[in-house]
C-alpha cells in the first residue's frame, strides 16, 4: 500500500525519474509553495499535550497583560453567562404519567429552592464561601476560554441553610501525573490497576475518565518553592462508592480520544502579540519625538578626544571632554546674532543643528491592526465589533450579522460547558434535598422505584432541565420587538423561547405582572395597556356608558 508521504517516481524522456504529478495541489510534494511545509498527523494528546503548558502560560500572560485579550476573556463570560444563570426545570410529564400542570408546579418550586440556596449572598455553594452559583460557571467559562477546560469538584460541607453540598473550582495546571514534572509531566502512565494516567486523567480500556490527580497546592503558588514543584497529589474519583458524580471536567473535545482540552487562544496568541509589540513601539517613538524636539550633531567625539589626549590617559579624556562641554556652553550661552527679538546661535565649525519631526504612525498601521483584529475575533468566536469595541465601520445589516453569528457561538457554548456544569451542580443539590425530604417528588411520582434502572430513569425525567443566560445583543430593540411579535403571531416561536433568548424567565415575568395589576387595582388606578387596560385614543365601554347615564339624568 503506497504511503501518502511518498512520491511515486516514473522514468522522462531523458531517463531520469521525475516525480509524478499529485492529484490534489495541496499533497503536490515538491510544490515550490507548499514543498517545505510537511507537517506530520498525529493524535490529539500527541499534538497538545507537550505544548499545552507554554500556550497557555502564554495566553494567561497575554490575558494580564494585554487589553484586548482582557476584553475577550470578560466578554466570553458576560455575553455566555452574564449576571445571572436560571434554571428552567422541565420535567418529563408524559413519562413520569403526571398532567403537565402538576409538573409545571412542582418544577417552579424546586427552582425557587434552588436558586435560594445557590444564589445565596453567603456563597453557600462555593467550598470557599466566595462565589455564588452564577459567579462559579463565570469562572469556569473564563477558564475555559484561556486553558480550554473547566473543572470542579463536589466538596461536602455542611451549611446554616441545611445542605452541604457544595463546589470547589480547581486550575488546570493542577492536573497531573504524580511524582513527574518538567518536561516529562505529559507522559502516560500504566497503573497498577491496568488505567492509563495520561496528563493527570485516569482513563480504562474505554477512554473514559475515572479519576484526576490533582496537585494539593499549585506549583508556583506562594510558600516554598521546592516543595510547591515536588508537590503532593490527590485522586479524586470521577464518581464516589454511591455512583454520584464528583468531578465536573469540561472541554470541547474535537478529535477522537483527546484526554485534556486546549486554550482557545492558541491561534491568536502568535498575532495578537505582534500587534501588541507593534503598538508597544508606536507608543515609544510618539514619545520620543515629544520629549526632544531639537538636537546638535558635531564631529568631534570620544573616539577622536582619545586620538589625541592619548587612549590610556583616562584622567586627560576626562579633562578634555570636561574642557569641550565648558566650551561648547559658553559659545552657545554667549555667542548669536539677535533678529527681531530671536536668538540664532553661531555654530562651532562642522556643527549642525536639525530639528527632530513629530513622529506618525504610519498609514497602514490602523489597517494592519483593523487585519489583525479580525483574525483575533474570528479565532475567539467574536464579531470584529464585539472583540474591538469599534463599530465605526459596520453598517446596521453588517453588524446584524455578525450578532447573529456571534449568538450561535454563544448557544454552541453554553451547549458544551456551562449547561453541563450547571445540570450536574443542580442534580447534585437536588438528590441531597431529595434525601434530607426538603424536596418531594410530584404527586403521584414514587423516586425510590424499586430498582436502581428505574430510580436512575425517574431522577433523569425529574430533573430535566435547561438554562437561562445573557440575553442576544439586539442592534434596533424597535425592529427585534417587530420581529418578536411576528414570529409569535405565525407561531413561529413561544413565548417562552423569545423571552429566553433576550434572558428573561417567563414565570418570574408573568408573576411580576399578575402583582402589577394587583397593585393597579388595590389603589384604584387605571390599567396600563399591557396589563388589559383600554389602548390609548379608545374609550372605555364601562366609562362611556357611565358618563352617558349621567348626561341623560341631567337632561
Amino acid at each position: 500500500m503506497k504511503n501518502v508521504n511518498d512520491v511515486v517516481q516514473t522514468t522522462g524522456a531523458a531517463g531520469r525519474p521525475t516525480p509524478e504529478a499529485a492529484s490534489y495541489k495541496a499533497a503536490d510534494p515538491i510544490s515550490r509553495e507548499l514543498g517545505n511545509w510537511q507537517p506530520r498527523q498525529t493524535s490529539a494528546d500527541r499534538a497538545m499535550l507537550p505544548e499545552k503548558a507554554r500556550t497557555e502560560g502564554r495566553a494567561s500572560d497575554m490575558v494580564r497583560n494585554n487589553g484586548y485579550a482582557r476584553g475577550a476573556k470578560q466578554n466570553q463570560k458576560d455575553r455566555v453567562i452574564g449576571a445571572s444563570y436560571k434554571l428552567q426545570l422541565q420535567p418529563v410529564y408524559k413519562l413520569l404519567g403526571i398532567t403537565a400542570a402538576v409538573a409545571a408546579a412542582w418544577a417552579s418550586e424546586v427552582e425557587v429552592a434552588f436558586h435560594a440556596y445557590a444564589d445565596d449572598p453567603d456563597c453557600w455553594i462555593d467550598a470557599q464561601r466566595k462565589r455564588t452559583f452564577s459567579q462559579l460557571l463565570r469562572e469556569g467559562v473564563g477558564t475555559e476560554f484561556v486553558q480550554g477546560e473547566c473543572i470542579y469538584v463536589r466538596q461536602w460541607r455542611p451549611s446554616p441553610t441545611g445542605y452541604a453540598t457544595c463546589f470547589a473550582t480547581v486550575e488546570p495546571e493542577r492536573v497531573s501525573n504524580p511524582g513527574v514534572t518538567g518536561l516529562f509531566q505529559q507522559q502516560e502512565q500504566v497503573l497498577p490497576n491496568s488505567n492509563r494516567l495520561r496528563a493527570g486523567v485516569e482513563v480504562d480500556k474505554w477512554g473514559a475518565p475515572v479519576a484526576l490527580h490533582i496537585r494539593t497546592k499549585h506549583p508556583a503558588d506562594i510558600g516554598n518553592v521546592l516543595q510547591n514543584m515536588l508537590g503532593t497529589w490527590e485522586r479524586v474519583t470521577v464518581r464516589n462508592e454511591f455512583g454520584w458524580r464528583q468531578v465536573i471536567h469540561l472541554f470541547e473535545q474535537e478529535q477522537a480520544d483527546q484526554t485534556r482540552g486546549f486554550s482557545g487562544m492558541a491561534s491568536t496568541l502568535q498575532k495578537l502579540k505582534m500587534m501588541d509589540m507593534q503598538e508597544d513601539l508606536e507608543l515609544q517613538l510618539s514619545q520620543l519625538s515629544t520629549a526632544f524636539a531639537m538636537y546638535i550633531k558635531t564631529p568631534l567625539g570620544r573616539q577622536r578626544a582619545k586620538e589625541i589626549m592619548g587612549a590610556d590617559d583616562e584622567h586627560a579624556q576626562q579633562a578634555f571632554l570636561q574642557t569641550c562641554m565648558e566650551a561648547q556652553s559658553a559659545f552657545y550661552g554667549s555667542s548669536g546674532v539677535n533678529v527681531n527679538g530671536v536668538k540664532l546661535p553661531v555654530l562651532f565649525p562642522d556643527d549642525e543643528i536639525d530639528v527632530i519631526q513629530p513622529h506618525n504612525q504610519s498609514n497602514n498601521h490602523e489597517q494592519f491592526k483593523e487585519g489583525l483584529m479580525r483574525q483575533n475575533a474570528r479565532g475567539w468566536g467574536m464579531s470584529f465589533e464585539e472583540a474591538s469595541g469599534d463599530f465605526s465601520k459596520t453598517s446596521y445589516s453588517s453588524a446584524r450579522a455578525a450578532m447573529q453569528m456571534a449568538w450561535q457561538y454563544v448557544l454552541a457554548k453554553r451547549a458544551s460547558v456551562p449547561d453541563k456544569a450547571a445540570t450536574h451542580m443542580f442534580r447534585l443539590w437536588f438528590d441531597e434535598a431529595i434525601v434530607r425530604g426538603t424536596i418531594k417528588p410530584p404527586p403521584g411520582v414514587e423516586y425510590w422505584p424499586d430498582n436502581s434502572t428505574q430510580m436512575g430513569q425517574v431522577f433523569s425525567w425529574l430533573t430535566k432541565c435547561s438554562w437561562i443566560g445573557a440575553g442576544k445583543i439586539v442592534i434596533d430593540d424597535f425592529k427585534q420587538a417587530k420581529a418578536n411579535e411576528t414570529a409569535l403571531g405565525t407561531h413561529q416561536a413561544t413565548l417562552q423561547d423569545v423571552l429566553a433568548e433576550n434572558g428573561t424567565d417567563m414565570e418570574q415575568l408573568l408573576d411580576s405582572n399578575v402583582r402589577t395589576r394587583e397593585m393597579f387595582e388595590e389603589r384604584g388606578l387605571p390599567l396600563p395597556e399591557y396589563l388589559g387596560g383600554t389602548p390609548r385614543g379608545v374609550v372605555d365601554p364601562a366609562i362611556a356608558a357611565a358618563d352617558n347615564a349621567e348626561a341623560a339624568k341631567q337632561d
